[in-house]
């Protein structure tokens, strides 16, 4: 006879332990989904980042087409909060503007004006950075007539003229001679563009001995940007290589050629080069891990140095907003290491072999028009001093404190040498006809003597120095058109 009450009893003891089993299921469900780390909030999260972001880049945009605006009208610049709390207010991304942040539009999230990648905010109450003598153009010029050496130009060309031959937008700034590098007698000229995408670029040198131009040969690259000189070796940073993003490049001269070292792990670009006690740092941006590489080995091979921020926390490159953790500068003061990341400073620890965040005042990138991404266009350590060019001339001893050499409203810092003990900086005045291009020197950054002055219909983007004579490498406003013409030509002016 079937025993009914056994069966029973089994089948009460399943549905209980399906229940259970359920429940569970549903407990792991619900913190899957609703819980600190679920789906949900991870996907709140992921939007709210998301808003931020934009909002942050929309109030950039807007703040530097204002300045772009102030430029071409001939006025001054000069960012403060109130400044941009004008500009931002009524925008559709904003809910309210306030003396020194936003409320995004949602009206849940507020943002600092200080976490926006806009240059310096001017503060008229501010102790730590300073305004030294200012340089009127205007008033050095005026009867030294001895100085103007517009009669004494020399039109050496455009070397890249065969390369980008046209007057579209791409061709004329890929001319644009991004830097000039004095070496072995030669004038090394930077080119190419790798927003645009104009490579393969070559490379070009001024032969002074012979002058002429010569042409030394193809690099797998988008631009030349930037030139170095570590152990007696030019090499060129791999701004943007034409290959896979697994490696990122740099290019030495040795041995009569140009040999490509493709050894830069996820260095997706490049973008400076420095020696420090016997090693090879790089500055590059990577999609994940670090952007900066070490090597012990001469460059024969890279690895990572990881960065931390101010509590002593792994910066995960990988979580971090697109480009925000870039380096584009990296330079020794007082026989310390230090890194420019997104304005913010990172010091090298040798003995732990790794970047710190450092207490320091944010590096001011200004605004310079025709610069590349590469947010400083010059810097140089000079007399223990870290002096920084893009627009405006600024420099520090101790990371804190920075000084401003002024100039007149209209008058832009492009370019920074040294030579012999002295600096010499390469300035650019607008005018009605065109612009008048001035070389300053100074051996101590407090007093500054006008070396020459000539009038140009562009100006120039970077300069040198070399057996007497300057060089100039010319840049122009226009974008597209027959006004671009005078892109990329080089002039030289014997002293």
């Amino acid at each position: 006879m079937k025993d009914y009450k056994k069966e029973k009893g089994i089948t009460l003891i399943v549905l209980a332990i399906t229940i259970i089993i359920i429940m569970i299921l549903a407990s792991i469900t619900i913190t899957t989904v609703l819980g600190e780390e679920g789906l949900i909030m991870r996907a709140n999260s992921a939007k709210i980042q998301s808003e931020i972001l934009a909002a942050k880049e929309s109030a950039e945009t807007d703040i530097k087409y204002w300045v772009r605006a102030q430029i071409e009208n001939n006025e001054e610049p000069t960012l403060t909060n109130d400044v941009i709390k004008e500009i931002l207010t009524g925008k559709d991304y904003v809910k309210e503007a306030n003396s020194t942040s936003f409320i995004t539009k949602s009206g849940e999230h507020e943002i600092l004006y200080s976490d926006l990648d806009i240059g310096e905010i001017k503060n008229e109450t501010t102790e730590d950075s300073t305004e030294k003598n200012g340089i009127n153009i205007g008033e050095l010029i005026s009867g030294k007539a001895e100085n103007n050496y517009t009669d004494r130009i020399v039109d050496l060309g455009i070397p890249l003229i065969t390369k980008y031959p046209s007057s579209s937008n791409s061709d004329i700034t890929s001319r644009i001679v991004w830097d000039m590098q004095l070496y072995n007698n030669r004038i090394y000229i930077g080119s190419g563009n790798y927003d645009v995408n104009t490579g393969p670029v070559e490379v070009y040198y001024y032969d002074i001995e012979k002058d002429e131009f010569v042409n030394e040969g193809t690099l797998q690259d988008e631009q030349i940007n930037r030139f170095t000189i570590i152990d007696d070796k030019l090499m060129i940073p791999g701004t943007d290589p034409r290959e896979g993003w697994e490696l990122g490049n740099y290019y030495v001269w040795e041995d009569n050629t140009w040999v490509k070292m493709r050894n830069l792990p996820g260095g997706v670009h490049c973008f400076d080069l420095i020696e420090y006690n016997g090693n090879i740092f790089a500055g590059i941006d990577a999609e994940s891990d670090s952007t900066i590489v070490m090597s012990t080995d001469g460059g024969e091979s890279f690895s990572y140095v990881y960065m931390y921020d101010e509590n002593g926390n792994l910066i995960d490159i990988g979580e971090a907003p697109n480009d925000s953790y870039r380096i584009y500068d990296l330079f020794e003061l007082q026989g310390e290491l230090y890194a420019i990341c997104n304005r913010q400073i990172y010091k090298y620890s040798e003995a732990e072999n790794r970047f710190d965040k450092v207490n320091a005042k944010s590096v001011y990138y200004g605004y310079l028009p025709g610069t590349s991404y590469v947010p400083l266009k010059a810097k140089i350590t000079f007399n223990n001093k870290l002096v920084l060019v893009n627009g405006s001339i600024k420099y520090t001893e101790d990371l804190e404190t920075y000084e401003t050499i002024s100039f007149d409203e209209t008058t832009y810092a492009y370019d920074v040498i040294e030579r012999n003990g002295e600096l010499y900086f390469l300035c650019n005045t607008p005018e009605e006809d065109g612009y008048i291009t001035s070389v300053y020197k100074t051996n101590d950054c407090e007093n500054f003597e006008l070396v020459l002055y000539y009038n140009y219909t562009d100006y120039a983007f970077s300069f040198e120095y070399a057996n007497n004579c300057f060089y100039f490498g010319i840049a122009t406003d226009a974008t597209i058109g027959e006004e671009g013409v005078n892109s990329g030509r080089i002039l030289k002016i014997e002293l």
